[in-house]
């Protein structure tokens, strides 16, 4: 009878051999180990006896009895065990998908957080770039604006500008006339206007540099009576007259003309005051007009190089402002006030044989030499004295 029990415990261990004890056990599940393994050691213990009964004398008919009976109650036990193992196994699988799902509902609850803080970025971008935006709307409209003003004022500038312009032409421009002979040309500074003894004539004093006058009558053989030409400069064209000479200081290469005319010529250079003749040096920007080559009155700039240039025994200003051939006895005006600071009387030359005209190096006889002398010829009334 007992080998006939020995197959139902082999199932049984073979069924012990088959659970699935690598899963964590929870301490229920070790106390079942801890049982099944104390009775697989009772049954070794018990096998081990019934072996070594064979050449002995057979157990009790009692001890036998109770073993053999004790092998239904160990399977039943065994047979729970699987059912507690299957059930336990669901209830892992409901814990991993109620893991998963409360894993997905985070996720989910994680993303929404996500789509919320994008939500909210975008937004504050938003509004950031509307502010932005509105800046720049501001900003194009002030742009806008101030380019506005500046054109406007860039018209009330080029009008200030015409202005000036018109205003550099009367003063500088309009008083220099031409004067010419046969073969020579120069040119002269109207400088005032006196009624003529003469009804309905008016005399136009004309100041120069002496060698010009001399010049234009040597081309008619010397003589004094001969016409000296002048034309005047108006905003109409040029008007022609004839000049007589009054007159002049061969040392300081002046001379003054009178002009008889049917009407006061009414563009009048301005002397400089003695002030700011005294002002004027280096560096200070001049306009150097005349009538170079027989031309009509040309302006050019220039600065004044020296107050001092000694030249046969006489002091001259020298000045960077080109000239030529014609622009003796035309005017130097002061660039800022436009008033006359001297009469334009040589161009500087290099060398004796074959002389080196330099342009740019000009020489002017002062104001404040011209009014003395013209004092001294008993014409200091047309200065104002």
């Amino acid at each position: 009878m007992l080998k006939r029990s020995l197959p139902v415990w082999g199932v049984g261990m073979v069924m012990l051999a088959a659970v699935p004890f690598w899963e964590p056990a929870p301490p229920h599940r070790r106390e079942v180990r801890e049982t099944l393994a104390s009775a697989s050691t009772r049954w070794t213990a018990a096998s081990a006896k019934s072996a070594e009964g064979e050449d002995r004398t057979s157990p009790p008919r009692a001890e036998v009895a109770a073993s053999t009976g004790s092998a239904p109650s160990l399977s039943d036990r065994v047979g729970a065990l699987d059912a507690e193992i299957v059930e336990l196994r669901s209830e892992l699988r409901r814990a991993q998908d109620e893991i998963a799902r409360l894993g997905a509902g985070a996720l989910r609850e994680e993303l929404h957080q996500l789509d919320e803080r994008i939500e909210d970025a975008l937004l504050e971008t938003k509004a950031e770039v509307e502010q932005r935006l509105a800046r720049l709307d501001g900003s194009i409209s002030e742009g806008r604006m101030r380019a506005e003003e500046a054109s406007a004022r860039f018209a009330r500038f080029e009008t200030l500008l015409q202005r000036d312009r018109d205003a550099m032409e009367r003063a500088m421009m309009r008083p220099i006339v031409r004067l010419s002979g046969s073969n020579t040309v120069g040119s002269g500074i109207v400088v005032a206007t006196r009624r003529s003894s003469e009804a309905e004539r008016w005399n136009n004093f004309v100041l120069t540099s002496y060698h010009v006058v001399r010049d234009i009558l040597l081309d008619a053989r010397g003589d004094r009576r001969a016409e000296i030409k002048v034309a005047f400069y108006g905003p109409s064209g040029s008007q022609d007259a004839t000049a007589d000479l009054l007159v002049y200081e061969e040392a300081l290469d002046l001379a003054l003309l009178v002009v008889a005319r049917n009407e006061a010529w009414p563009h009048l250079a301005t002397f400089a005051s003695a002030a700011e003749e005294q002002a004027t040096d280096r560096f200070s920007g001049v306009y150097a007009v005349g009538c170079p080559l027989g031309n009509d009155p040309i302006p050019t700039h220039g600065e004044i190089l020296s107050r001092d240039h000694r030249l046969e025994g006489q002091s001259f200003w020298m000045i960077s402002a080109p000239s030529y051939f014609g622009n003796s006895g035309g005017g130097v005006f002061a660039a800022e006030s436009r008033h006359l600071i001297g009469i334009f009387s040589k161009i500087y030359t290099h060398g004796r044989s074959f002389p080196t005209v330099v342009p740019h190096m000009g020489l002017l006889t002062p104001s404040s030499v011209v009014r003395d002398w013209l004092r001294r010829a008993g014409h200091g009334d047309l200065i104002g004295d």
